[in-house]
């Protein structure tokens, strides 16, 4: 049996598997009656192995297992530390859960599917520059006896499944400019990419997002569902602690039904369009809560998105057009700039009728900019799906990057030089080896060289130590594949030595 690549949307509420089946691409299911993704929680009985998916999310508030959910957040802030179950008790590291989950879902896939020859595993922007997180998801992998290991990127991935289903859609590729607003259970990217071709696409050092950054909850799917939850249970005059068991289940019970209804969407946008809190409507759904039926209505929606959403995404979103407006990019194009909204929490309307105000367009206009050449309900499986897909995806220098020197002008005084080596948005891999600056400095023994650092038009300097002795060198930077710099300096006779490494 031929072994396969295999994409992984790894999610903070749901994982996504995807796999190409000759020339269509297809999400793994884990039978019948579930769903294109699993739900990234997982369970321990003291008699059983690991469950994971459907079954352990129905065992999150029962006592006799330890369950973990939303274990992804805290694998990218602390992943070695101890991490709470669900009854509070017992505890394992985000490492020790996601090995576990990880191990159970490939062990199902590879049972219905073929063997896994290679797993392109996408990652959080902000995870992606930790050096320790991304070598520690890769040793999980590994440990579980997967060795053909690729990180990737989650806006990139989904940009890379835009491209290919437009060459499908309209028998041409998609050259312009693709905003990724990729907006999940714990994260928030937003990340300008730029294909140059079906196989090939840059993505630029503008991610601007929110992610785990400042809280295991952070301000995304999962923040909201909590938010909801309290709103809701505040109505009948219940408070409970958000880790409790009770509450858990409520949530549960909350997103199970928001996700279940198919009115949602319309009826949120006719309330918000009308612009009133008071503008009568029915209830959305319902939740009971001992014996209690809890009426949902859109202001209880609006209100939760209000309290832990909206001004983050306002945010980042203006600090987004700002950065495009720098790289002059003409984002009221709407043939050559998209906008991708992909992640679980991009399908919850609010969010989409935000990011339309940010760029000026109207909910009631048909915008190219907001087109899909995808169906909608692939929006949360666009980043799996991009994975498999194994493009080669460019990464970019994430700033401007030179060296500081001092030379005598005509004035007998002296004056600052500086020269760049890398520009902010070229490909890292035309710097494996280290460019090296012109002219050469002259440097003393107790000289030091200063570096200078200018990303968003603010400018920072460090000064490097000499430690290599007088003479006249060269200094050059290295970037490595995730973009990180190394300072490297080249004596007369071509020697060269790494000073710094970021």
């Amino acid at each position: 049996m031929k072994a396969i690549t295999i994409g992984i949307d790894f999610g903070t509420t749901n994982t996504t598997i995807a796999y190409k089946d000759g020339d269509r691409l297809e999400t793994f299911r884990i039978d019948a009656h579930s769903r294109d993704y699993t739900p990234t929680v997982i369970a321990y009985h003291p008699r059983r192995g690991p469950e994971g998916g459907e079954r352990a999310k129905d065992y999150v508030t029962n006592q006799n297992y330890e369950t973990y959910e939303n274990f992804k957040l805290a694998l990218g802030l602390s992943y070695n530390e101890a991490f709470k179950c669900s009854n509070d008790r017992d505890s394992k590291t985000p490492t020790e859960i996601t090995k576990d989950y990880i191990g159970w879902l490939l062990r199902k896939f590879e049972g219905e599917h073929q063997k896994i020859d290679e797993i392109i595993i996408t990652i959080p922007v902000v995870w992606y520059e930790k050096e320790d997180v991304c070598a520690n998801i890769e040793k999980i992998f590994k440990s579980l006896g997967y060795e053909n290991i690729e990180l990737q990127k989650e806006p990139e991935a989904a940009a890379a499944y835009f491209c290919h289903s437009y060459k499908q859609k309209h028998g041409k590729e998609f050259l312009g400019d693709i905003l990724v607003v990729d907006y999940g259970g714990g994260t928030l990217d937003l990340t300008h990419v730029k294909p140059k071709g079906l196989n090939e696409m840059v993505a630029y050092p503008s991610v601007f997002g929110t992610g785990n950054e400042d809280s295991l909850l952070g301000y995304a799917g999962v923040a909201f569902d909590t938010a909801a939850t309290k709103e809701l249970l505040a109505k009948i005059d219940v408070s409970l602690k958000e880790q409790s068991p009770e509450f858990i289940q409520q949530r549960i019970k909350f997103e199970k039904e928001k996700i279940s209804k198919d009115n949602v969407s319309k009826d949120m946008r006719e309330y918000l369009e009308n612009e009133d809190e008071n503008f009568p409507t029915d209830s959305l759904f319902e939740i009971e809560y001992n014996g209690q039926e809890i009426e949902v209505h859109p202001r209880d929606l609006a209100k939760a998105f209000r309290t832990v959403c909206k001004d983050k995404l306002e945010t980042e979103l203006s600090k987004m057009i700002a950065y495009l407006d720098r790289r002059g990019v003409n984002y009221n194009d709407r043939e050559n700039f998209k906008i991708l909204l992909v992640g679980g929490f991009s399908n919850y309307i609010q969010v989409e009728l935000q990011t339309r105000a940010a760029f000026n367009s109207r909910p009631e206009d048909f915008d190219k900019k907001f087109e899909y050449p995808f169906r909608p309900s692939d929006k949360t499986y666009a980043i799996a799906k991009g994975a498999a897909l194994a493009y080669d995806i460019k990464q970019t220098a994430q700033a401007t990057y030179g060296v500081v020197g001092y030379y005598v002008n005509e004035n007998l005084e002296v004056a600052e030089l500086k020269t760049e080596i890398v520009k902010e948005g070229e490909e890292v891999s035309n710097f494996k080896s280290p460019r090296f600056a012109v002219p050469t400095m002259q440097i003393k023994n107790k000289d030091t060289f200063t570096i200078y650092t200018t990303k968003g038009g603010n400018e920072q300097r460090e000064t490097i130590e000499n430690t290599f002795g007088a003479g006249d060198y060269q200094i050059g930077i290295a970037l490595d594949k995730r973009a990180k710099t190394s300072f490297y300096v080249k004596d007369e006779e071509g020697k060269e030595q790494c000073v710094v490494r970021e």
